[in-house]
């Protein structure tokens, strides 16, 4: 959810969340690459991954592997 305080101050950016999928499916070191936008849209990004279940690990041969993941995520005020 975007933070009404980052909305009513007009706070907008792109904010890129590292983390690892585990084997298992697990979320695990979730961080905000250096710097980010700011600390409300930064927490709130990372609440994204936080907030997710269990995931679908990646495969090599059928295998499941632990793996790094960069996404990024906008922040728009309309």
């Amino acid at each position: 959810n975007y933070p009404l305080e980052a909305r009513e101050a007009n706070i907008a950016g792109r904010v890129y969340v590292t983390c690892i999928i585990t084997k298992s499916g697990k979320i695990e070191q979730i961080e905000v690459m250096i710097g980010g936008v700011h600390p409300l849209i930064n927490n709130a990004a990372m609440d994204i991954f936080r907030n997710l279940e269990i995931v679908r690990p990646a495969l090599i041969n059928g295998e499941p592997i632990d793996f790094s993941l960069r996404y990024p995520i906008s922040f728009h005020v309309h």
